[in-house]
C-alpha cells in the first residue's frame, strides 16, 4: 500500500517545492525591491542633507561676510573719529599761536565787533586769557575765544573734512 501513495506523495512534494520556490522568489524580489527603495531613500536623504548643509553653509558665509563688513565699517568709523578728534585738538592748540602774531590786535577788534553785533552795543566784552573775547548781556553770552571760534569752523566744515580720510 505504500507504493500506491508514492505518486501522491511525490506530487505533494513537487507542489510544496514549487510553492516554496515561488515564495522564495517573491521574498527575494520583495527584498530586492525593499533594498532598492532603501537605497533610493538613502540617496534622497543624503542629497537633501547635502543641499541643507550647502544652504546652511551659504547662510553662515553670508552672515560672516556681513559681520566682517560691519566690523570693517566700525573700524573705519573709529579711525575717522580719532582723526577728527586729533584734528580738533591740533586746531585748538595751533589757533592759540595767533595771540603772538602781529595781526592779533586786528583780530581781537574784529571779534569784539562781532560780539557786539550778536549781543548789542551794550554787551560787556572782555578779552579771554587764551585769546579772543567773551561777551555777556543779561541772559545771553557769546563765546568768541580763539579756540571756540576755530572749533566751530572745524565742526561746520562737516562733509568737507571727509576728504581727509577718503581716497
Amino acid at each position: 500500500m505504500t507504493d500506491s501513495l508514492q505518486p501522491v506523495r511525490d506530487s505533494l512534494l513537487r507542489r510544496a517545492q514549487a510553492e516554496a520556490d515561488e515564495l522564495l522568489a517573491r521574498a527575494d524580489s520583495d527584498a530586492e525591491a525593499t533594498l532598492a527603495e532603501a537605497d533610493d531613500l538613502a540617496r534622497a536623504i543624503m542629497a537633501k542633507g547635502r543641499r541643507d548643509a550647502e544652504a546652511e553653509a551659504a547662510r553662515a558665509r553670508a552672515a560672516a561676510i556681513t559681520a566682517a563688513h560691519r566690523q570693517q565699517r566700525a573700524n573705519r568709523l573709529d579711525v575717522q573719529a580719532r582723526a577728527y578728534r586729533e584734528l580738533r585738538r591740533q586746531v585748538a592748540e595751533r589757533v592759540l599761536t595767533l595771540r603772538e602774531g602781529p595781526d592779533y590786535p586786528r583780530l581781537l577788534d574784529a571779534l569784539t565787533r562781532r560780539a557786539r553785533a550778536l549781543l548789542g552795543p551794550d554787551a560787556d566784552v572782555r578779552e579771554h586769557p587764551t585769546g579772543g573775547v567773551v561777551a555777556r548781556v543779561p541772559g545771553r553770552r557769546a563765546d568768541l575765544t580763539l579756540q571756540s571760534a576755530a572749533l566751530r569752523v572745524v565742526d561746520g566744515a562737516g562733509c568737507l573734512l571727509e576728504s581727509l580720510w577718503t581716497p
